[in-house]
């Protein structure tokens, strides 16, 4: 598997665990690390202050001591607003279908409670299915793009899918899905307990549009606030 176009072009516009974050937990870090609270106005005012290289080195030390956030990054893409876990899971005869009569979108699903992720659907038939996630405590989704792979066809995705909630299959299916150097393993099989689609003309798909750093100051990450071209 190749890395698809949306990789290639993140990895070109240097998207990372900041862009989809914002620079909030920079200035955490950057408050913890100089003593100072950073709860209090007088913090950010600081921090502010910085120049230009300085507010580069933190945001470096930042992306060298963290790990990535599955749910952040996927809020990023795609939000589920109301969004539910399916008792039982979903079934995969109904994501086979989605993907399989949708020429182009955008899907997020979530493994059990243990993981979530991005899938990007194309009409290009050497990109049919591109995959984009982080993992809590594990990688980032740099470390994702630097895997250099994360292109299936729809059959082999679905198959995936099947062999995540199989006994004997999920550990190999864990590996190719969502692994990057023996990080990020499911520890038992998992169903598919939510999935959501948005779909997005094929024209606007194929490539990955600018991907905007979001605001500074925390607030939840709503994609469709931010990226979805209407």
């Amino acid at each position: 598997m190749p890395l698809g176009h949306w990789g290639t072009e993140m990895k070109k516009q240097n998207f990372n665990e900041i862009t989809y974050l914002g620079k909030y937990p920079v200035l955490v870090q950057w408050c913890t690390q100089n003593g100072k609270d950073f709860t209090l106005p007088q913090s950010t005012i600081d921090y502010n202050n910085l120049t230009a290289g300085e507010k580069t080195a933190a945001e470096t030390r930042f992306l060298a001591t963290t790990a990535g956030n599955c749910g952040e990054l996927a809020n990023y893409f795609l939000e589920l607003t109301g969004a539910k876990y399916t008792p039982g899971g979903v079934p995969i005869d109904h994501i086979e279908h989605v993907l399989t009569q949708q020429p182009s979108g955008v899907f997020r699903i979530h493994l059990g409670k243990a993981h979530t992720f991005i899938g990007i659907k194309s009409t290009d038939a050497s990109c049919q299915i591109e995959l984009l996630q982080a993992w809590q405590g594990e990688y980032t989704i740099d470390d994702w793009l630097k895997r250099g792979n994360n292109v299936f066809t729809v059959a082999e995705f679905i198959t995936t899918l099947k062999d995540i909630n199989d006994a004997v299959k999920f550990s190999t299916a864990s590996k190719s899905l969502c692994e990057v150097n023996s990080k990020g393993k499911l520890k038992a099989p998992q169903k598919v307990s939510c999935f959501g689609f948005k779909s997005i003309d094929a024209s606007l798909i194929k490539t990955c549009f600018s991907l905007k750093t979001l605001y500074d100051g925390h607030t939840e990450s709503k994609a469709d606030k931010y990226e979805w071209p209407m």
